[in-house]
């Protein structure tokens, strides 16, 4: 009786420890790229809910991430000044990022990926968390997000060597086997139309009647 009693509750413990793991290992991060007044472009991540570190004494680490993007062939010749905008494990400076880009007849795909290990001191549900920046110095139209799958804002996309976007934290609760979910945000349009409502109204030609 003893030995079957320890089984059920060996049995219980175990499925709470698989429940457990499966809601941890949830993915929970969405990607988005956004073009700013300032003139660069911005790599940011959000969580859909709160995300804690299983260890009060590290941080939320990502071991492994890749943020793929899809623009005209080309754009990505003239990229410049990638910086990272997340700290190093060790504290020391912020993260460092590789590029490798890959085209198809069609389009030009650039991936991403973290050179050492960037963390994230705290994850708050439904906050931009910026991952790093770039510049280009010719624009020659908008930048998007690679869909892994098919969204609401299109198809999925093509596959080309190591394009699909993923992100690794294993330092989340017990852990996240592959956080990244999907997208957010729109295109980043390197050349946004800034129009004055008086000014783009359409011309309204008045003429003058004579009073002779």
């Amino acid at each position: 009786m003893r030995n079957r009693f320890k089984y059920i509750v060996l049995t219980l413990l175990l499925l709470l420890g698989v429940s457990s793991i499966k809601a941890q290992t949830t993915p929970q991060i969405f990607y988005k790229i956004e073009y700013k007044s300032d003139g660069w472009f911005y790599a940011s991540m959000k969580s859909s809910a709160n995300l804690t570190n299983s260890s009060t004494t590290t941080l939320n680490k990502i071991t492994e991430m890749q943020f793929t993007i899809v623009a005209p062939i080309g754009t990505f010749a003239n990229i410049k000044n990638l910086t990272g905008t997340l700290p190093l494990q060790d504290g020391v400076g912020s993260s460092v990022w590789g590029k490798q880009s890959k085209t198809n007849a069609t389009n030009e795909y650039i991936y991403f990926y973290a050179l050492g290990i960037p963390t994230v001191q705290s994850i708050t549900a439904n906050v931009d968390v910026p991952m790093f920046k770039f510049q280009l110095t010719t624009c020659t139209g908008s930048l998007r997000l690679y869909r892994n799958v098919a969204d609401a804002s299109g198809a999925a996309d093509v596959q080309v060597l190591n394009s699909a976007n993923s992100m690794f934290m294993p330092s989340i609760g017990l852990a996240m086997v592959n956080a990244y979910k999907g997208n957010y945000g729109t295109e980043a349009n390197c050349n946004p139309i800034v129009c004055n409502p008086v000014i783009c109204q359409p011309l309204t030609i008045v003429k003058r009647i004579s009073t002779k």
